[in-house]
């Protein structure tokens, strides 16, 4: 069973000194509550797309980027202007 979590919720916990004691302590957060789980297999994207349409090329758009044409990791180290 999957569960819902805000955005950034367990790291807020985990910040609070709810979660894993050994994690919190090799960081010196005092434990308010030993909860191992938080944090735990967390997947979540904090990125939101919103679909427009534009008369610019796609060139100069994350268009590329979202449909393969450009290489993200090149993208981003190469610091290319569209970002």
């Amino acid at each position: 069973m999957s569960q819902l979590v805000a955005p950034g919720m367990p790291q807020i916990l985990e910040r609070s000194g709810v979660g894993n004691p050994e994690i919190l302590n090799k960081l010196h957060i005092p434990v308010v509550s030993n909860a191992p789980g938080v944090g735990e297999n967390y997947q979540s994207h904090h990125l939101l797309l919103y679909p427009y349409k534009s008369s610019l090329d796609s060139e100069v758009t994350l268009d590329c980027v979202l449909k393969g044409k450009k290489d993200f990791v090149t993208v981003m180290t190469e610091k290319d202007p569209m970002l």
